[in-house]
């Protein structure tokens, strides 16, 4: 399957979307641009990286019991303001974000999705779900605490739940840098 690029073409039709961790406090959350013709495909590689996942779990898109398709364009799966959509990511830790349209700027020249805000890092991959990443936490705070030696190695040494990268490249365990999908409102 053909990697759909997040570039968009000279004068596109955006929209601003809200991408919240479930399950998690205190929140952890994206504020992204993307172009209407995004397909959800495209969406999931933007989602990894806002969030700085590695895109090695299954995943999926639905909106209340329907599953969206790949290649449904971001237009079409959101259609107004406050629509919602969730996006399931790694079926064995469960995560779970909320999509909501927050607003449709309009068109633009922008060379590709952006990540305009956000709070805290993205959970790493594997942690366990919302639990695990509970005990990843109390863990790394805690130098005490039987497994922090451990899950500090695991973690990749750095890793720092509070600090939020439009990037996404927030180090952790077989992480690299993000790609230069998201960056800076510029799209550069």
């Amino acid at each position: 399957m053909k990697r759909e690029t997040a570039r968009a073409s000279a004068s596109t039709e955006w929209l601003q979307l809200r991408a919240s961790v479930n399950y998690v406090e205190p929140p952890i959350w994206r504020q992204l641009q993307i172009p209407r013709s995004l397909t959800m495909d495209g969406l999931h590689h933007v989602l990894q990286t806002a969030f700085g996942w590695t895109d090695s779990h299954l995943h999926r898109f639905s909106r209340g019991r329907t599953e969206l398709r790949h290649g449904l364009a971001a237009g079409q799966a959101f259609g107004r303001k406050g629509a919602e959509v969730l996006y399931e990511y790694d079926f064995g830790d469960s995560w779970e974000v909320q999509l909501v349209l927050e607003q449709i700027p309009g068109s633009a020249e922008r060379a590709g999705p952006a990540c305009l805000d956000g709070a805290r890092a993205g959970p790493l991959d594997d942690c366990g779900g919302v639990p695990g990443y509970e005990n990843l936490l109390e863990a790394l705070a805690d130098p005490q605490h039987p497994d922090h030696d451990d899950l500090v190695e695991w973690s990749g040494g750095n890793y720092d739940p509070e600090r939020f990268d439009r990037r996404g490249d927030q180090p952790g365990p077989d992480r690299t840098a993000a790609t230069a999908m998201i960056t800076d409102r510029r799209g550069r």
